[in-house]
């Protein structure tokens, strides 16, 4: 792709299926390997999202729900083009087959990371903080208060979030409250 003249894959993250499919978000593009990763598959979401340039930058999977989010590549210009920044979250319900855009509503121009967690799917953004969705990405809802410049999450116990920033360092959402982890972290 343009993003990756030389056609190296350059992996940002990974989620494995039940069935072992892995799933790569990659600069270029959204890789799957049924063999561990003997051989991969590019997978085509052009027809989904208009674009082949695209640097995905996170991928979850839970059952036969596949969600990657991406930044397209109007968000890889000059600073002085930084209002073209634009993300977007790629949604298949079924094992990657299909694909649907499903990023307007969540408003993330640089999504970073996402994962399946308890009643839903959340995004973690540059931009944005992170933004949970439980109706399949048709709507999504921000988690109020929070540090707006993540960058990663992982679900914990009972709804909980851990989130990590670009400055502020991890975060935990308990459902109701943000609190800053431990001094340093």
């Amino acid at each position: 792709s343009a993003l990756n003249p030389r056609g190296r894959v350059v992996p940002q993250a990974t989620a494995v299926a039940g069935d072992g499919t892995v799933w790569m978000a990659a600069l270029g593009g959204l890789y799957s390997s049924r063999d561990a990763g003997d051989t991969w598959l590019l997978t085509d979401i052009s027809s989904t999202s208009g674009s082949l340039n695209m640097l995905f930058t996170g991928v979850s999977v839970q059952g036969d729900e596949v969600v990657a989010v991406a930044q397209l590549a109007d968000g890889m210009l000059p600073a002085s083009y930084q209002g073209l920044l634009s993300g977007t979250v790629f949604w298949s319900g079924d094992a990657g087959e299909t694909w649907a855009e499903r990023g307007e509503a969540l408003g993330a121009n640089a999504p970073m990371a996402v994962a399946h967690g308890d009643g839903g799917v959340c995004v973690a953004s540059l931009d944005r903080g992170v933004g949970c969705s439980a109706g399949g990405g048709a709507t999504w809802a921000a988690l109020p208060g929070g540090p707006q410049d993540t960058v990663s999450l992982a679900p914990l116990p009972d709804g909980a979030w851990g989130v990590g920033t670009a400055s502020r360092g991890v975060w935990a959402w308990d459902g109701a409250v943000w609190s800053q982890a431990g001094a340093g972290a």
